[in-house]
């Protein structure tokens, strides 16, 4: 089982672009560990670090538009970051 050491999100609604744990570009950073607490105020994204998972997920499962408009997501402008014109982007290093 693979386990996820590090994430980048650009563009995904309020996660204007974060970088969790570890990347392939960052050897300098820490990987995620086993056991990681997101901590945080209302309105800053802790459900939205999770959602980029199960986006993902639907996208593979279902398509992307069809993913977009799912959950109660509203479709593609709905999700991409307020005020953003540039591309939804996730990099995952497992």
């Amino acid at each position: 089982m693979s386990k996820v050491e590090g994430f980048r999100v650009r563009n995904y609604r309020v996660l204007h672009d974060i970088i969790l744990g570890k990347l392939w570009n960052t050897q300098i950073a820490r990987p995620l560990t086993p056991i990681t607490a997101v901590i945080g105020k209302n309105g800053v994204g802790k459900s939205t670090i999770f959602d980029t998972f199960s986006f993902l997920v639907d996208c593979l499962k279902n398509g992307v538009e069809e993913a977009c408009d799912s959950r109660g997501r509203g479709g593609f402008e709905r999700i991409r970051s307020e005020g953003q014109e540039g591309s939804i982007e996730f990099e995952y290093l497992l």
